[in-house]
């Protein structure tokens, strides 16, 4: 499916194809409208696709069906509306903002409390100038 689509670059069996063959290999297509693409207002093209039971991985790819050389400058906005405040998060970075907070958190506490067992240790005995202990808080700090 995808390999048809999208062929591999070694076997260079895209650039052969014509036009038709082109556009019979893809899930879908558009022809552009080249006067409304090159206005001042430019062109946006939204396309809703639904995914299944798992999330899926898309490609983009733009093809010239012209025999002449057209210089093309582009934008990619995607969103994905089913993650709610994460939409413009791709679906393997979903989730990693609520981990990054946990481990904050988690690292937090232990940079505290090895504070305070240094402040401790500091009033009893001299064992604040030891090398292991300046290293250990170092590295939690």
């Amino acid at each position: 499916d995808q390999a048809v689509s999208y062929p591999d670059e070694m076997f260079d069996s895209w650039a052969p194809l014509s036009c038709t063959e082109k556009r019979d290999r893809s899930r879908w297509w558009r022809k552009i409208d080249i006067a409304q693409a090159t206005s001042t207002a430019g062109l946006t093209v939204a396309v809703n696709i639904t995914q299944g039971v798992r999330p899926r991985w898309w490609f983009v790819t733009v093809a010239s069906c012209s025999e002449a050389e057209v210089a093309l400058r582009y934008a990619i906005h995607t969103k994905n509306p089913l993650l709610g405040w994460q939409s413009e998060l791709s679906s393997d970075t979903a989730g990693v903002v609520h981990f990054s907070v946990l481990f904050l958190l988690i690292n937090v506490s232990l940079a505290l409390a090895q504070l305070y067992a240094n402040f401790d240790l500091a009033r009893d005995t001299f064992w604040t100038s030891h090398p292991l202990v300046k290293i250990l808080t170092a590295g939690i700090v």
